[in-house]
């Protein structure tokens, strides 16, 4: 709990406690009156939420029992029982859903956001009712920035928020909302990054601000009907769809399974492209806040679950992206023609590898993921093979730890997420990000990258396949562990 919170729960139990100790009306008052002071400033400094709704009403309660001013013994044991049992609600449910915070970044820059509003008219939205309407997008950019009282951005806007997620809109991060950008070592490179399925743009937010202070300018698009909840500015809201082959697996064979997927890729792919030409517009826009600070000649692409499938398509396909790396998902055919010039880099959860006892399961999911994935696990152990690269697997590590989700609850039957800390969870991904896109995009090696088969952390099992001539590094298991097209 923060501090206010932590201080007006502490100030209501204590009234609550002491209220029916005595009868004296200026003492009831003085209690209640400093429980509307903390409640106050609570409201003003860190914001209301769903979490805390318990202690708002043990406050409210309680101030109605000091107007009625009720005398009796037993109404005002009954009062102060009460009281305490909604606050203790109200602790326990800031337990389970916390008011997190994101860890700091550790680059040299401010961080600043902006977000913004594309629409790209050579293409029809292909998922609306209408069949006419133009590929609409929002995208977020996170940026070097330099020093201003810009105030903290939100870690998520109310209109994209669901009831359950309505307590993310209070929430402050460590960028500033539309601050200016910075002035020195321009123009700076650019990362593409692609949320999950069913994710939103903000989801790794622990990452696009550690890489935006080390210079890089990273840009996040909501994928619509794909993504999460995802409003436009004239306040028109679409919401991601359910119940069709392309998200649950094992109505459809394998095959058309992945056919289906292929078509959203290069739906994704064609979204990401759409915004790299629009950016680059801007770049050569005197008017454009973007105005000569963007380097398309250094850009790489980072995507979880399907984003990084399209993360890896999109560097497939697009001359500008340099190098790309795909975060615990699978690739359908990002990597089948992968140029032996780009770079590329895996992060996996743990898992013991593809199922093939599942290959003859008598359930249909199960044994369509395992087809699935023994057929991505060989299309990336041929890419690997010509090209090079480098792989991570994650001891501890679940499919949704590559995201800010296990910061939502210490609970992991709610956040479905593995045993490793979260804090060094997100140090790894953010080391070894940042040690890649330096060395591809800036050309600056990096130990981290150039330590052989050897990781400073222990979580960490890292491979580096080297370019082409070389063959898989000693150790190397068999094959890759399984990715999840799934997303939170």
């Amino acid at each position: 709990m923060r501090p206010f919170e932590v201080a007006l729960t502490g100030a209501l139990l204590l009234a609550a406690l002491i209220w029916p100790l005595t009868q004296h009306r200026r003492t009831r008052w003085a209690l209640i009156s400093a429980c509307l002071a903390l409640f106050a400033v609570h409201l003003f400094v860190e914001g209301a939420h769903w979490q805390l709704i318990p202690v708002y009403l043990g406050l409210l309660l309680l101030l109605y029992g000091t107007v009625r001013s009720q005398h009796s013994d037993r109404p005002a044991l009954k009062l102060t029982a009460t009281v305490v049992i909604l606050a203790a609600i109200g602790c326990g449910l800031s337990y389970a859903v916390p008011m997190f915070s994101l860890p700091k970044p550790t680059g040299q820059y401010p961080v600043g956001t902006r977000i913004v509003y594309m629409r790209d008219d050579s293409r029809k939205e292909d998922a609306n009712p209408h069949g006419s309407a133009s590929r609409e997008l929002m995208v977020q950019l996170w940026y070097p920035a330099s020093p201003s009282g810009k105030p903290l951005a939100r870690y998520r806007q109310w209109s994209d928020s669901r009831l359950r997620q309505t307590y993310q809109a209070v929430l402050k991060t460590n960028s500033r909302q539309d601050a200016p950008l910075a002035q020195s070592d321009l123009p700076f490179p650019i990362v593409i990054f692609g949320h999950g399925w069913g994710g939103t743009r903000v989801q790794d937010t622990f990452l696009t601000e550690e890489l935006a202070s080390h210079g890089y300018v990273v840009v996040s698009i909501d994928h619509p009907y794909n993504a999460g909840r995802v409003t436009f500015p004239d306040g028109r809201t679409v919401d991601e769809i359910r119940g069709s082959p392309i998200i649950d697996v094992g109505t459809a064979s394998s095959e058309r399974t992945e056919a289906l997927w292929n078509m959203e890729l290069e739906k994704w792919t064609g979204d990401e492209i759409f915004v790299l030409n629009r950016l680059q517009a801007e770049s050569l826009t005197p008017a454009s806040v973007w105005y000569r600070r963007l380097n398309f000649n250094l850009v790489g692409s980072i995507g979880h679950s399907f984003g990084g499938a399209a993360a890896m398509r999109l560097c497939e396909v697009d001359p500008r992206v340099r190098s790309a790396i795909n975060m615990d998902g699978w690739t359908f055919n990002g990597v089948e023609n992968w140029p032996a010039s780009k770079s590329m880099m895996f992060m996996f959860e743990q898992d013991p590898g593809p199922k093939l006892e599942d290959l003859h399961s008598a359930i249909p999911a199960l044994r369509v993921e395992a087809e699935l994935d023994v057929k991505d696990d060989a299309i990336i152990h041929h890419a690997m093979e010509q090209a090079g690269g480098y792989q991570l697997i994650i001891q501890g590590a679940m499919h949704d730890d590559f995201t800010d989700q296990p910061m939502i609850s210490p609970i992991r039957r709610i956040t479905h997420t593995g045993p490793i800390n979260t804090r060094e969870m997100q140090t790894i991904v953010r080391r070894y990000s940042l040690a890649f896109f330096d060395q591809t995009l800036r050309g600056q090696a990096s130990p981290l990258l150039q330590s052989g088969d050897v990781s400073p952390f222990k979580e960490v099992q890292f491979l580096q396949w080297k370019r082409p001539a070389q063959s898989v590094p000693t150790g190397t298991p068999g094959g890759f562990p399984p990715r999840v097209a799934g997303s939170r």
